[in-house]
């Protein structure tokens, strides 16, 4: 058995990892989804509300487990920040970004364009599920108690949230780490991945079959792990 911390995007809230949580829990690990809204400011995350709120999510879990870091999308640039602060045996990452070993954390030029061209009158970006078609968005969540309740948690976030260089400290990618590729548009972060000599799986889905089909994914992210698993035992 394991515990896990899972980390959403600044761009979403809980609601898109609460289902794998769940399925994690019900697979007889322990897992948690801290709100990492409270992080956003318009300096980029508050590095110390981010380690506050890792910690205490963690509370709820089973300390005598090996812990696993599991991060989405781009709480990938999170890792850096939470990780040496909590001290995980693994890192998992799920259609996430990829940090650099070590230097900063600046958004890539194509992203950065993209947000350019949706930034608002007053600098902010609108809610992430209103960058997407209602179809496009139907796609992606199927289910409209589903797709109601992420979009309804989408913050505003200020574009300034993107200028801020984060500092990578060396070494925090030391634990035994992983990746699972969810959806082609993150092929390129998988093949990176693999480059570091990570284990890597492929599922061919979509970026939030994390909350669609949670139990698939949990079972695709124990796979992975087992080899952290089995030095604990």
């Amino acid at each position: 058995m394991a515990r896990f911390l899972l980390l959403h995007s600044p761009l979403v809230g809980p609601r898109t990892l609460s289902p794998l949580a769940y399925a994690l829990n019900d697979l007889g690990h322990s897992a948690a989804v801290p709100d990492l809204r409270a992080a956003v400011s318009p300096n980029g995350p508050d590095h110390s509300i981010l380690r506050a709120l890792a910690r205490q999510a963690l509370l709820d879990t089973q300390p005598q487990e090996p812990l696993i870091i599991c991060t989405h999308s781009g709480a990938g640039h999170y890792l850096p920040i939470v990780a040496p602060a909590v001290q995980p045996q693994g890192l998992a990452l799920i259609d996430a970004v990829l940090p650099p070993q070590s230097g900063t954390v600046t958004p890539s030029a194509e992203f950065r364009a993209e947000l350019d061209g949706l930034v608002e009158a007053d600098g902010h970006l609108p809610p992430w599920s209103q960058w997407w078609g209602e179809h496009e968005l139907a796609r992606l969540l199927p289910d409209a108690d589903l797709r109601a309740a992420i979009r309804e948690e989408c913050p505003r976030l200020p574009l300034s949230f993107y200028d801020a260089v984060l500092e990578v400290p060396d070494g925090w990618a030391r634990p035994w780490a992983s990746y699972l590729r969810l959806s082609e548009a993150y092929e390129a972060t998988a093949v990176a991945a693999a480059a570091r000599s990570w284990p890597v799986r492929r599922r061919d889905g979509s970026h939030l079959d994390t909350a669609t089909h949670p139990y698939q994914v949990a079972g695709d992210r124990m796979e992975l792990v087992g080899p952290i698993l089995d030095t604990h035992k």
